[in-house]
């Protein structure tokens, strides 16, 4: 046996057992991701998530006009956006009370998400009463929460 055969043997048994390593790691990971499903839990959060959405837009039209004419129609356009992630929030909600799993409610999380995050941005410059901040502050939680459930490891 030649020293190159030796050392061939080596790296041949390093990788196997590197590539099984790779493996278990792969296995374990998946199995700890797929722990983090709880579907009592998500449908909870959604459904808070739902209906702090609506306590938002509950609150629209006792709010004071904006400064500007700008910052109100920023806000008008933030309205907008709101009013369809609270659409695109029951439809998620519909959807995990029917029973759907991470894979298929995901898509529709990421599009409420989406439109909440666009909605924020679109506001802009425009001020959010103290009775809004609140729902707000709770409405960046809960899609926090329900992001770490959906995150790829």
């Amino acid at each position: 046996m030649s020293l190159t055969d030796t050392t061939r043997r080596r790296r041949r048994r390093t990788t196997t057992l590197g590539l099984a390593l790779f493996a278990l790691l792969l296995s374990a990971s998946a199995a700890t991701h797929a722990a983090t499903w709880d579907a009592a839990a998500v449908l909870e959060h959604a459904e808070a998530l739902h209906t702090e959405i609506g306590a938002v837009l509950a609150l629209v039209p006792d709010a004071p006009a904006q400064e500007t004419a700008m910052q109100q129609r920023t806000r008008n356009a933030a309205v907008v956006l709101m009013k369809r992630a609270h659409e695109l929030s029951d439809e998620y909600v519909r959807r995990l009370r029917s029973g759907w799993d991470r894979d298929e409610s995901q898509p529709f999380f990421e599009q409420v998400r989406e439109e909440v995050r666009e909605a924020r941005r679109s506001a802009g410059d425009a001020v959010p009463t103290e009775q809004v901040a609140p729902h707000l502050e709770q409405i960046d939680r809960l899609l926090e929460q329900l992001s770490s459930v959906y995150r790829d490891d």
